[in-house]
């Protein structure tokens, strides 16, 4: 039995080895077991959630670094047993945090939605873009106080949500709308 193992093995390693030698270069990569492997294509969708992503990391460090120069060190690595009294600055940014990560939450099941179902078109392509768009300007609009920005930066955000939605109801399997 163990003879006809490895004779079965030797002959699937010749076809992998040949195959492999007749793929182009580009395509030439395999997992272990000898499958060649799929080079998936970054959509937009996949660049939203990897925007989203940074976009996330930002918020957090942003807040995290104004708190503490609002309560000092003391508290931040302390235990933290009594809550802290933050200064302006970093209240308005927890509160942008907390609402960045409210909308993101739609944002990233309609990328993914919009990336796994291959509906991906112009009106859910423009949404994309506009969340991002509106989320990048709503952190430093809310940090700095300025009027009217805050809100306008999140009604684009929002809007574009409601393309992705739209998008991904309206447009039929693999095609752009």
């Amino acid at each position: 039995m163990e003879f006809r193992s490895s004779a079965l093995l030797t002959r699937h390693s010749k076809r992998v080895n040949a195959e492999r030698k007749r793929l182009p270069t580009q395509s030439n990569r395999f997992f272990s077991n000898g499958v060649r492997m799929h080079r998936a294509r970054m959509t937009l969708p996949l660049w939203g959630l990897a925007a989203a992503a940074l976009l996330a990391l930002i918020h957090v460090g942003a807040q995290s670094m104004a708190l503490k120069a609002s309560v000092g060190n003391r508290w931040t690595i302390g235990p933290r047993d009594t809550p802290a009294a933050p200064g302006p600055l970093a209240a308005r940014l927890d509160q942008a945090l907390r609402n960045d990560t409210e909308t993101a939450t739609a944002f990233v099941a309609y990328a993914a939605a919009l990336a796994l179902s291959g509906r991906e078109g112009r009106l859910a392509d423009a949404g994309i873009l506009a969340w991002i768009a509106g989320r990048a300007v709503y952190l430093p609009a809310y940090a700095l106080a300025i009027p009217y920005a805050r809100t306008a930066a999140w009604l684009v955000a929002t809007t574009g949500i409601a393309a992705m939605l739209a998008g991904l109801i309206l447009a039929p399997t693999g095609a752009a709308l």
